[in-house]
């Protein structure tokens, strides 16, 4: 999955971003900040994943075929949530922050990474992949980011895609009943008596009221295995 929303953000980027921009996903180099590279360069560093709890699903969905037979269980897709740290690259302030200010602008249109940016698995899926840009509380401070990387502290966008990852359809399933046999009886043992039996009610239309070791009492199935 990870490679999907990858492939996908790269897209989105490759298609907002102005022409002639190069996206790069791998982790900001020294080297960058002592001479940028050639051209505009906008990389988007993952730098967290984890599932998103509130967005997983506990029920199993039944799959049937034309004669409404079940003929699989699709296990409930479950939510990572991939965060990415944005910077730019161009050697010109003026520039990056242009570049950075169409970053910005990516949900402008709706929080739902549009089908045609999709690849992979994403693409495959009607499940919603979600992206968020520059939240409240990222999962890491962006400076504590740059030390880890051994980079001084710089404008950076913090920007977050929540994608399904749907598990396999499970069809190793037990084969269906061939009949069924449906059978009643009464329990030969009757029901010991109420320990404080109250007042018995009337004989209706001159019928008799059944005792309680009349009622049914136990049901019988039978089922070739």
């Amino acid at each position: 999955m990870l490679e999907d929303v990858d492939a996908s953000l790269v897209a989105l980027l490759g298609g907002r971003l102005p022409e002639g921009t190069t996206v790069s996903l791998e982790p900001p180099r020294r080297a960058w900040a002592r001479r940028p590279p050639e051209g505009a360069l906008v990389n988007a560093y993952l730098y967290d994943v984890r599932e998103d709890v509130d967005g997983r699903k506990a029920d199993w969905d039944d799959i049937r075929d034309e004669r409404g037979r079940v003929v699989g269980r699709q296990p409930p897709p479950r939510r990572y949530e991939l965060s990415y740290l944005v910077s730019a690259w161009a050697g010109d302030v003026a520039t990056e922050h242009g570049l950075l200010g169409t970053v910005l602008a990516l949900p402008g249109t709706g929080e739902v990474l549009p089908g045609e940016y999709r690849r992979g698995m994403l693409a495959e899926t009607d499940l919603p992949v979600l992206l968020s840009v520059s939240r409240p509380a990222p999962p890491s401070n962006p400076g504590t980011l740059w030390a880890a990387l051994g980079l001084a502290p710089r404008l950076a966008v913090d920007l977050a895609i929540s994608a399904p990852l749907v598990p396999a359809l499970v069809t190793d399933l037990a084969k269906p009943a061939q009949d069924m046999h449906l059978g009643v009886g009464r329990d030969a043992t009757p029901p010991d008596p109420p320990k404080h039996p109250g007042p018995q009610p009337p004989a209706a239309n001159g019928m008799p009221v059944p005792r309680p070791d009349q009622h049914w009492r136990k049901r019988h199935v039978e089922e070739p295995r």
